[in-house]
Order: C-alpha cells, then structure tokens, then sequence
C-alpha cells in the first residue's frame, strides 16, 4: 500500500490525526467527500438516486481536516513570504498578496441611531 492508499483509509477525527507532510491538496480532497455526504442529507428521502449519506463522523472529519488546512496555510504564510522575496517580489506585491498595507473604509456609524449609553 503507497502513502495515498493509506492516507485514504486514515479516519481523521482531530487536526493531529493528519501527518505533517499530508499534501494540502489530499486534505482538500478527502474534506470534500465528508462534506458531499453531508450535503447528500439535505437531500429528500425519496431520491431518484441512491446517495451516501453523512453522519457525525463525517462533520467531525470535515472540522478536523479544514483546521488542519488552515493550520498549515497559516505556518507556510512566512516561508511563503521569503520565498517571494527571494524569488524577485517586492514587499509591496507581497502586501498585496497578502490584502494587507491598504487603507480599507471605514466604517459609519448612522447619525440617527437611538442607541444610548444607558442602553436606550
């Protein structure tokens, strides 16, 4: 059995459950097919197909592999950063790959509101 083959049949119940070097790719992989048997619930009792429903298991995976995800995006974020620096990028285009460095609006609060201090 390869490293895929085996990642396929790992249950994941728990971020920790994914190896370190599991591919963020695999991981988006196998959280999609929790999340389409959990999507298949909404469907009626009476499709005119048979579908595979989700159960609690597959919620849990779903969570689990997208904090896993999101935990490796996050720890790449300052590898990614100095291989573009290195690679030519100026800090500016990092910025803005990042959606960072712009002033965003502001936002308004209405002069008309009847929200008081004392609760009002």
């Amino acid at each position: 059995m390869n490293e895929y083959e085996r990642w396929q049949n790992l249950v994941v119940r728990a971020p920790g459950d994914v190896p370190s070097a599991t591919p963020l790719s695999w991981q988006a992989e196998k959280e999609s097919d929790h999340a389409q048997k959990l999507f298949a619930n909404q469907l009626p009792a009476e499709a005119p197909y048979r579908v595979e429903r989700g159960a609690a298991g597959d919620a849990l995976a779903a969570l689990a592999l997208r904090e896993s995800m999101r935990r490796n995006m996050e720890n790449d974020r300052g590898y990614r950063v100095h291989e573009a620096l290195t690679l030519g990028a100026t800090w500016a285009q990092v910025a803005a790959a990042l959606d960072v460095g712009r002033p965003r609006p502001a936002l308004s609060c209405s002069s008309t509101s009847t929200v008081s201090a004392t609760g009002g």
